[in-house]
């Protein structure tokens, strides 16, 4: 399938969206962090649904997934997942050895790699028994567990761990991606999803309101509400239809999106680390800008490792088994 200039270009800015997750904001209000983290949400699935987008085109037309065309998918996956793994022990030293970490990696984030793995794997075991069918009841279940065990068992007066059932979300996103790769969307129906998108947005703010009023949900620990999974799948939709001439930023996004993701944290470590002991007394303020300081830093890494150390770049982006 010919590449989107306009899912690359979102692959870039959603790389900084999950930045915006993954950090401290010093003294800035804890409302404006609420409202900081809310906004970053659909990034993660937006990252999911770029993958089962691709994967249509592996998918032949007696609707058989071929392993072979996936097999490269997933070696590349477990690759990074090891290499990363072993970088991220030098800053996770409270790690501890589990079953689990075989597909979650020695850092919070790295869940997302192994989900994608066991959504790639999945899909290919459905599509195997030829039971795709079955998908969108999978899917749907998938998600309403994820959904009520982050943010609506409160409603129940339960407390589930959302990331038992988080961790299956690449499967639902995955298909979804699947099945927009199908469709035309017309000039109408584009304006249509946009004007969705806009309200599902604003209806995560609404739901993590309302949540934090009745149940003193903390706004702070929202993964996944019911905007959230909307505004996420129609955002993709849209960037389906973006047509722009290849760029620079959409090359970053192409290039340097999974990179990014991968080793931000460990940009953030340093960061943290460099101004709580040079900087003490100003760490709070300075804080405040770690999401841009922190992506500009990874990605002109990123661009630096790739041009001088090609060798280094491909070993952190899980390529060092295959022939370059």
């Amino acid at each position: 399938m010919k590449r989107k200039n306009g899912i690359d270009l979102f692959r870039f800015i959603g790389a900084f969206f999950i930045m915006l997750v993954h950090t401290k904001y010093g003294y800035l209000p804890e409302e404006y962090v609420d409202n900081i983290r809310i906004s970053a949400r659909w990034a993660v699935p937006f990252f999911f649904l770029c993958s089962g987008y691709f994967l249509q085109s592996k998918i032949t037309d007696n609707k058989i997934l071929d392993f072979r065309k996936i097999e490269k998918n997933i070696v590349n996956l477990i690759s990074i997942i090891i290499v990363a793994s072993f970088v991220y022990l030098l800053v996770n030293r409270s790690f501890t050895l589990e079953v689990s970490s075989i597909l979650t990696g020695t850092y919070f984030h790295l869940w997302f790699i192994g989900s994608l793995i066991f959504g790639y794997l999945f899909l290919w075991y459905i599509y195997y028994i030829k039971r795709t069918r079955l998908l969108p009841l999978i899917s749907s279940l998938i998600l309403l567990s994820a959904l009520f065990s982050d943010s609506y068992d409160v409603t129940m007066g339960i407390n589930l761990d959302y990331y038992t059932f988080g961790f299956f979300i690449s499967i639902p996103f995955l298909y979804f991606g699947l099945v927009i790769s199908r469709f035309k969307f017309s000039k109408t129906q584009t304006q249509i999803i946009f004007i969705i998108f806009i309200l599902s947005f604003a209806l995560q703010y609404i739901e993590s309101n309302q949540l934090f009023k009745h149940y003193f949900y903390p706004k702070y620990d929202h993964q996944l509400l019911i905007g959230t999974i909307i505004s996420s799948v129609s955002l993709f939709i849209l960037t389906t239809k973006i047509n722009i001439q290849n760029n620079r930023l959409s090359d970053w996004g192409k290039d340097y999106s999974l990179f990014i993701y991968l080793y931000h944290p460990f940009i953030y470590y340093l960061i943290n680390t460099g101004f709580g002991k040079t900087l003490p007394n100003a760490f709070g303020y300075l804080s405040i800008f770690n999401p841009i300081l922190g992506f500009t830093i990874s990605l002109l890494g990123a661009i630096f490792i790739e041009k001088y150390f090609n060798s280094l770049f491909n070993l952190l982006n899980g390529r060092f088994l295959q022939k370059q």
